[in-house]
């Protein structure tokens, strides 16, 4: 069977790409909610395709976007192959011969991300609220860490699953922090950028909410060059960072 990669919007409909060269183009042209990024296709495959949507997305080609999540179709299931999926910047992993409910799980987690990564907060009221919260209040409004939205990444029969992307969110997130805080003290708009739209998307992933509205902040004022806001924002990530990966060490425990 040929190889595809399906990018499913709004739940309601699919686009079909035959490689990944045309995956690239229909992300060019417009948002996609869900990616189901085959990893072997032809002319470009899914670990590339992928690389490359984040590398346009971090240089703000896809304008203020949410990011894509994408969703590696594979039919390894080593935790090795997983890891390469991570580390092409993919944010989940079904193996084939894909099984229905793995993919509604799937599909879930992709919900709880894009509510993370554009810092919604619980729905108290209805939308003909007056009330309007000032930007620090919206932030602690937000859950430090969403339990179920880092539970649907639990992988069934891998215990050691979550600990693993822990890990690697606490290797790259103390690499990223310092570099933002780098870019924002030389000023330096497309690096902390990029490196806050980087860490946003993987915060969002697992949960951290408050780390991923932070983040989308500190994004958007590197952008507009508002360098006041963006060294306050720079200077509150370290704690927040740590608060979000205490509780989500005391989850996974």
């Amino acid at each position: 069977a040929r190889a595809i990669a399906a990018a499913v919007s709004g739940g309601q409909s699919a686009t079909v790409a035959a490689n990944g060269q045309e995956v690239l183009e229909l992300a060019a042209r417009q948002p996609f909610d869900v990616i189901l990024m085959d990893c072997q296709m032809p002319e470009l495959d899914g670990y590339e395709a992928t690389h490359r949507i984040r590398l346009e997305e971090a240089d703000g080609a896809y304008g203020r976007r949410v990011p894509h999540f994408i969703v590696a179709l594979t039919a390894n299931a080593m935790v090795g192959d997983r890891e390469r999926c991570l580390q092409a910047g993919m944010d989940d992993f079904v193996t084939k011969p894909i099984e229905m409910a793995a993919l509604e799980a799937s599909l879930r987690r992709a919900v709880a991300f894009q509510q993370a990564a554009l810092g919604l907060p619980p729905s108290t009221e209805g939308p003909e609220s007056s009330h309007t919260l000032s930007p620090d209040s919206e932030l602690g409004a937000l859950p430090v860490l969403d339990d179920a939205a880092l539970q649907m990444l639990a992988v069934p029969g891998e215990p050691e699953a979550l600990r693993e992307l822990a890990s690697l969110f606490q290797q790259d997130a103390a690499r990223r922090i310092e570099s933002i805080r780098i870019a924002v003290r030389h000023r330096d708009s497309r690096a902390a950028s990029a490196h806050a739209h980087a860490l946003k998307g993987s915060a969002g992933n697992l949960g951290g909410r408050r780390l991923a509205s932070l983040l989308d902040r500190l994004e958007a004022s590197a952008k507009a060059g508002e360098w006041s806001a963006a060294d306050n924002d720079a200077d509150r990530l370290p704690v927040l960072c740590a608060e979000f990966e205490k509780a989500m060490n005391d989850h996974i425990q």
